[in-house]
């Protein structure tokens, strides 16, 4: 099995295929000593997919608290006036916060877990505005 290689991960489809196929316990052991980066770089995919046409008039600070084989990881996605940005750490106050182990969070990110699916199996734990949580999904391509 090869590592994770963030750098060749260039969007959704590269994701799903990283994945795909693999165990929790894989992807974690893929991941070790490279999760931040990982991490950072899923991140920046979805600033890079973000739809504002999907998204209008939305305003809105996602945070994902991301388990992870290297430590626990904190980003917020944060949308309002057509932008989406990125940020690492917990800058501002989050509407909503979305709780996961790493390979759940690629899986989601991926499309190869449903989030309602996720929060029904208590692979994902969701604090705030839960009805947002499940449109922002729609607002990335």
């Amino acid at each position: 099995m090869q590592p994770m290689q963030p750098e060749v991960i260039e969007g959704r489809a590269d994701l799903a295929r990283a994945v795909a196929g693999r165990s929790d316990k894989e992807i974690n052991r893929s991941a070790t000593g490279r999760s931040g980066e990982l991490v950072t770089r899923v991140a920046e995919g979805m600033r890079n997919a973000f739809d504002p046409a999907r998204a209008p008039g939305q305003c809105a600070v996602i945070q994902y608290d991301i388990r992870s084989p290297d430590g626990p990881l904190t980003f917020q996605v944060s949308v309002a006036a057509g932008r989406c940005d990125v940020a690492q750490g917990a800058p501002r106050h989050a509407d909503v916060a979305l709780a996961m182990s790493l390979p759940d969070f690629l899986r989601l990110v991926a499309g190869k877990l449903d989030g309602t699916f996720a929060v029904l199996t208590r692979r994902l734990s969701i604090q705030g505005d839960v009805l947002l949580a499940r449109q922002m999904q729609q607002w990335f391509r």
